[in-house]
């Protein structure tokens, strides 16, 4: 799902945008590093090794062994370094695409979409998400 989504996103993204995949470390301070599934930078933040400050977008993939640290400890990780946009994909059933801005005051939910309903996403770039279209070829029919 994560890596479906990579290529979603890495076909609309502009050209001074960069979408990466895991395994690529958010090191926002020397003791703080966080592995997004999926994420969304300026070309000009990246240093070779990491990303040494906040994504515009990070997007984690659940599973049974994450749902509670991605839920709670990463996203309240996200929200404390500044990141704008966190996006949860739940891969069960159809897919469920959880998506939070951050206002100002923290996080608040701007979009729940399952199945085949469409997420139209304007930050960090226009695009459209459809969670059943990033779990085709994973799923037998």
């Amino acid at each position: 799902m994560g890596a479906t989504l990579y290529l979603q996103l890495r076909a609309s993204c502009p050209a001074d945008l960069r979408v990466l995949i895991a395994p690529f470390a958010v090191r926002s301070a020397f003791d703080s590093e966080v592995q997004p599934d999926v994420l969304v930078t300026r070309y000009a933040d990246l240093t070779p090794k990491n990303l040494p400050v906040a994504p515009l977008l990070a997007v984690e993939v659940l599973s049974r062994s994450t749902s509670l640290v991605d839920r709670n400890l990463k996203k309240a990780h996200y929200e404390r370094i500044g990141v704008p946009c966190y996006w949860i994909l739940d891969p069960a059933g159809d897919g469920a695409l959880t998506a939070f801005a951050n206002e100002g005051g923290g996080y608040a939910q701007i979009a729940h979409v399952v199945g085949e309903q469409p997420f139209v996403a304007w930050e960090p770039f226009d695009v459209s998400i459809v969670p059943a279209r990033l779990l085709d070829g994973l799923h037998p029919r």
